[in-house]
């Protein structure tokens, strides 16, 4: 008889990823050719706060899966995840890929600006330092903890600090990287906030990793969130009787509160999939599709975007309602064919690019020659990096990606704003 089957993936993590990528690729599109003047009343202004929370979705999972692949729930599995060089290293190149592939994706009208794919990648090798770095799991959580609470109480003053003159000159490729002045979509301050507390919040609603039940980490993932939520309302508060200074549209996507306040609605939207997952299992092919947020998000931008012929370039704000959402289930059907094909297609791709990291990650990899020895059982899954830098692996690969931002995205032509 063989060893039960272990558990790699949170479900309710895919489900997440999911729901922020339909927000994803449809608020895209709508916000590219919907007509100006159906951009009114209370509905159009809910969806607007809605598609502000596509991106903060896509970091918390970010994190939380950077957790699980770590295993930070496990001392020991941690310890012998950091003993792995080859599988540290490919999720190294992984993680720098995505900041290489960011830059060709606005590498013809403005390659210095830190989009979504920089402020991810460049934050998963952050936080892979830390892993080198911390012996002990929970070092990793308190240090994520504490990076997470300095980039969310230090984003406010370093966007007015900086300012928009300071961008003019060659400084301008590292300011870039710290405030929105410059034209960047999600510069690390203070976006990676987000990723970085997803580890920390991964270590308390996730304490057995994948396998804690899903009324522990609905539970504790819907009390982080009203502690979020109502820290947020309490600097709203004390904004307005002068106390702290309050958020203003030039600093709206820097500021503690509104950082609190999507976190927590994040984190609550969570807690009720975490629900949702404990009774209804997705589909394989839609789990599979969680695992290809990168594709969707490369794809959708490229056929919405592409250069004089897309949709957004032929009906710039000029389609009605009707058209403008069949226009995006088209868009999201495309999508989603051509990122389960690349599903299909990539992996053999991968192991032919990257076989010498693959033949030293499995020579280090203690579970691997148990494996050999026949002590592994026959499929076990494996709690390691992804292709998009960190998720669980086993059935699909789960990729990390597209946020979506908020009005002043659009005002800077939004092609790349998740």
């Amino acid at each position: 008889m063989s060893a039960p089957r272990e558990r790699s993936r949170v479900a309710f993590v895919d489900w997440l990823r999911l729901v922020a990528a339909l927000q994803m690729i449809s608020g895209h599109t709508l916000d590219a050719v919907l007509a100006d003047e159906l951009r009114t009343g209370a509905i159009y202004g809910l969806w607007v706060q809605l598609r502000g929370l596509t991106a903060p979705a896509f970091l918390v999972a970010s994190g939380i899966s950077f957790a699980l692949a770590s295993k930070l729930d496990d001392d020991g599995a941690y310890r012998a995840l950091r003993a792995r060089d080859g599988a540290r290293l490919r999720r190294v190149v992984r993680s720098a890929w995505l900041v290489v592939l960011g830059t060709l994706l606005h590498a013809l009208d403005a390659p210095w600006i830190v989009d979504v794919l920089h402020c991810i990648g460049a934050t998963l090798l952050g936080l892979d330092l830390l892993v080198t770095l911390l012996p002990r799991s929970r070092q990793v959580g308190l240090a994520s903890l504490m990076i997470g609470a300095a980039l969310v109480a230090l984003a406010a003053p370093i966007d007015h600090a900086i300012g928009a003159e300071a961008h003019a000159g060659p400084a301008r490729l590292v300011l870039a990287w710290l405030d929105h002045d410059g034209g960047s979509l999600f510069p690390l301050v203070p976006w990676a906030a987000y990723v970085f507390l997803g580890v920390a919040i991964a270590r308390v609603a996730l304490p057995e990793g994948a396998r804690t039940p899903s009324r522990t980490s609905a539970a504790r993932l819907a009390a982080i969130a009203l502690s979020a939520l109502l820290l947020a309302r309490g600097l709203e508060v004390a904004g307005a009787w002068g106390i702290v200074p309050a958020a203003t549209a030039s600093d709206w996507s820097s500021h503690p509160a509104v950082v609190l306040e999507r976190l927590g609605l994040v984190l609550l939207t969570a807690s009720l999939l975490s629900v949702v997952a404990a009774r209804a299992r997705l589909p394989a092919a839609l789990t599979a599709l969680a695992g290809e947020t990168l594709a969707l998000y490369v794809v959708h931008l490229l056929v919405l975007y592409a250069a004089g012929v897309g949709p957004a370039e032929l009906f710039p704000h000029a389609l009605g309602l009707g058209p403008s959402m069949a226009l995006a289930a088209g868009m999201l059907a495309l999508s989603v064919a051509v990122a389960l094909a690349w599903g299909r297609l990539w992996p053999p791709i991968e192991a032919r690019l990257l076989p010498r990291l693959a033949a030293r990650g499995a020579r280090r990899d203690p579970s691997i020659q148990a494996g050999r020895q026949g002590a592994a059982s026959p499929g076990a899954g494996s709690s390691e990096p992804t292709r998009l830098g960190t998720a669980t692996r086993s059935p699909s690969r789960t990729a990390i990606t597209s946020p979506s931002n908020s009005a002043r995205a659009s005002s800077m032509k939004g092609r790349v704003e998740p």
